[in-house]
């Protein structure tokens, strides 16, 4: 199962839970909202693209997605975290107001482990067959 194909499944779960998506970005597409870390003033230094970006009831998602479990976009999803991109983030929502970050990362179920570190992530969406399960990890 190819990236596009994980992300458009946890674009379809969103979407069915009434999630407003504010942008995708499928590989290769460069159609995805550009979020720029305010302590970074460097051109394509401190930016992060996500693939999916959506917003519901004062909620913002974001969703990094790969055909297979990645480290690094864990790593990129948790600085994050830190605020540094929240006023990037607000810029996007344009009259609506965030007051919380759910960060999560979608691969095909079968690349699963018990092994892999998830840290700090809200949500893992595990996807097989056109179907998204998410596996929450803070509650």
């Amino acid at each position: 199962m190819n990236e596009a194909k994980v992300t458009r499944s946890v674009i379809k779960f969103l979407k069915a839970d009434n999630w407003e998506i504010i942008s995708y970005d499928l590989p290769q597409m460069g159609t995805g909202t550009l979020l720029q870390n305010e302590g970074v003033i460097k051109k394509n230094e401190g930016t992060i693209i996500p693939d999916v970006f959506a917003y519901k009831n004062g909620k913002v998602l974001l969703c990094e997605s790969k055909s297979y479990f990645s480290k690094n976009d864990v790593e990129k999803l948790l600085e994050l975290k830190k605020g540094e991109f929240n006023k990037s983030i607000s810029k996007q929502l344009v009259s609506r107001n965030f007051n919380e970050l759910i960060l999560t990362i979608s691969f095909p179920k079968i690349k699963f482990s018990d092994k892999h570190n998830f840290r700090d992530l809200d949500v893992v969406f595990l996807v097989e067959k056109n179907n998204c399960e998410p596996l929450f990890l803070n509650n």
